[in-house]
């Protein structure tokens, strides 16, 4: 199950069209990619492994266009998930987003 969402999730960022684009990276990441994950992580605590290696994968596509891509990181992803007027891009930091979903079920 949470296979198939890293694969899910690779396979949206490594799409031809959505590495070429500049503009809409953001919002690519922020709708798209980062919905893929809600409902699993709404019900199941994901491995803090699994929670890394897709951050991994945002991150490369951020910074470089595709999963495999190995650009320059001008700032650790933990620095992208804060709020834009502390600096960041406001990127969901997906490890508090689980455990908040996990808890809200109670």
């Amino acid at each position: 199950n949470v296979r198939r969402i890293q694969d899910e999730i690779a396979d949206s960022l490594n799409l031809k069209f959505t590495r070429n684009i500049k503009a809409g990276k953001e919002v690519m990441v922020k709708s798209a990619v980062q919905a893929i994950p809600s409902y699993i992580m709404s019900i199941y605590t994901i491995p803090s492994t699994t929670i890394a290696e897709i951050e991994r994968m945002f991150n490369a596509f951020w910074w470089g266009g595709g999963t495999n891509n190995k650009g320059i990181r001008w700032l650790a992803w933990d620095r992208l998930t804060c709020p834009k007027e502390k600096g960041g891009l406001g990127f969901k930091d997906l490890q508090a987003f689980n455990m908040a979903m996990v808890a809200k079920q109670g």
